[in-house]
């Protein structure tokens, strides 16, 4: 698996080591001691089936091809074997890099088939077609942008339960003019990078970069930020809180 450290001992050396996004969504975040919980949560993945019969009915125009759902009984198995085998080894250097554990023992991670939708953090959903030979053909992704992107939809509960929510965090304050997705992802972008260097996996930093930058300005603006700032400034403001 293409996330598993380059270096077998990694778990031995790796050193142990947030308000202007808390807004609405953090009266909806648990309240949960980060000390209390497991250092490797478990996720559990399962198909919201309701969420596609509503958003893509067989008569709409983003309907879900039936051989989608034949494809994918056998691809969730794999994808979440994906997970759990690179996974952890990213939850893992995370929580050694600031400090503190994602603050939750299990979780579910819904997977969805409707075509015209993201992924999303709150709740955790991530669409399953673009990991679907008959749904994206030739672009198909690999299973490692997977692990990749629920990492990234993980990271998003896990700064915003960090970054404080009275008061402006110097970074923060210091891009306050930025757009909201620009804010919403500096500190997030740092820690994908500094994760994938610490496992040497700087291909896979390359990777996010080609794919995020695809999806808009803000992204593009953020990723731009880490480049110049690089990722200290903003790892050490989270271990800060």
């Amino acid at each position: 698996m293409f996330l598993r450290p380059k270096t077998s001992d990694v778990d031995t050396k790796i050193k142990t080591s947030s308000g202007v996004f808390v807004f609405l969504l953090f009266l909806f975040l648990p309240i949960i001691s980060f000390s209390q919980l497991p250092v490797i949560p478990n996720l559990e993945f399962k198909t919201m089936n309701w969420f596609d019969n509503y958003f893509c009915p067989p008569k709409s125009k983003a309907k879900i091809d039936p051989i989608w759902k034949n494809e994918g009984e056998k691809r969730i198995p794999e994808l979440e074997s994906a997970w759990n085998e690179g996974g952890k080894y990213l939850i893992r250097v995370t929580q050694n890099l600031i400090g503190k554990v994602f603050g939750f023992e299990k979780k579910s991670v819904n997977l969805f088939y409707c075509p015209q939708w993201p992924a999303w953090n709150f709740p955790l959903m991530i669409p399953l077609s673009p990991y679907l030979k008959t749904a994206s053909g030739d672009l198909q992704l690999p299973d490692e942008d997977f692990v990749d992107q629920v990492f990234h939809q993980l990271l998003h509960p896990y700064i915003l339960k960090l970054l404080p929510w009275n008061q402006l965090p110097p970074m923060t304050e210091r891009y306050i003019n930025e757009p909201f997705t620009t804010l919403f992802h500096i500190h997030l972008y740092a820690i994908q990078k500094q994760v994938y260097t610490e496992l040497n996996q700087p291909e896979m930093w390359q990777r996010v970069l080609k794919k995020n930058l695809e999806y808009g300005a803000g992204y593009k603006r953020a990723i731009q930020i880490v480049e110049e700032d690089g990722t200290q400034p903003f790892i050490q403001e989270l271990k800060k809180y």
